[in-house]
């Protein structure tokens, strides 16, 4: 049995599954429907707890050291604007993952917003020049009502090669190292709601474009174009470097 901290949408799928999952989210409403969701279908999680990510270090039940098998941040990470605070983030996600556990740490390109553009408004892009000059370089998107940050493949892989060397904590001599394992675009090649004539299909119809969509959802020039990236990441036993 696993030991997990996750956000609400697959907490109770694992629970079910026989994990000891630990559910945290900024919206208590949202707990509160996971909450009722769980007692309904009979699953018990371990905990849970509302919690912002940027306070987590606040948050005894979450912020214990080298505690759980496997992490997952499904959000944090795209709504985060500002560099540090990301880096901030993923340094507690590695400090309570146990020593060959795992990080599963979910982002959103750049793409899926252009792409969006693209088939809405495909005008916006000469219209607003300077905004999307902006966007280009720095993947902020501080417009309506849920400011995001968009991502690129170098980007991501660079945000976890920074933390290398580091502790979790920023304390003592213990060192770690996070290691990419796999890089999936959750959409494949079929990002930009390619997918929705998919629901028409029979079951073995469908099974089969889930089969060649999985066959290509590794594959880094699709992954990195995808709407939504998954990374794995796993975090090497901590060195004593004295």
């Amino acid at each position: 049995m696993l030991n997990l901290t996750v956000n609400c949408n697959p907490a109770i799928r694992l629970a079910h599954q026989g994990h000891h999952v630990t559910l945290s989210d900024i919206s208590s409403a949202e707990l509160e429907v996971a909450k009722s969701n769980a007692v309904a279908s009979g699953t018990v999680l371990a905990a849970i707890v509302v919690t912002d990510a940027c306070h987590m270090g606040a948050c005894p039940e979450i912020y214990r050291s080298n505690h759980f098998d496997i992490v997952l941040c499904l959000g944090p990470l795209y709504h985060l604007l500002h560099l540090p605070e990301r880096q901030r983030i993923l340094r507690d996600l590695t400090y309570i993952t146990k020593p060959d556990g795992y990080l599963l740490c979910a982002f959103v390109t750049i793409f899926a917003h252009l792409r969006d553009v693209a088939k809405k408004d495909p005008s916006r892009l000469y219209r607003e020049t300077s905004f999307y000059t902006g966007y280009l370089e720095t993947g902020v998107y501080n417009r309506g009502v849920m400011p995001m940050h968009h991502s690129q493949l170098g980007e991501i892989k660079q945000l976890f090669a920074d933390l290398n060397g580091r502790d979790g904590s920023g304390e003592g001599k213990a060192r770690v190292c996070l290691t990419i394992e796999r890089i999936v675009g959750t959409e494949s090649f079929l990002a930009g709601k390619m997918d929705e004539q998919l629901r028409k299909l029979t079951e073995h119809e469908f099974q089969e474009w889930v089969s060649v969509s999985l066959k290509f959802a590794e594959n880094e020039e699709i992954a990195g174009s995808a709407d939504h990236v998954l990374v794995v990441v796993k975090k090497s036993r901590q060195v004593n470097t004295e």
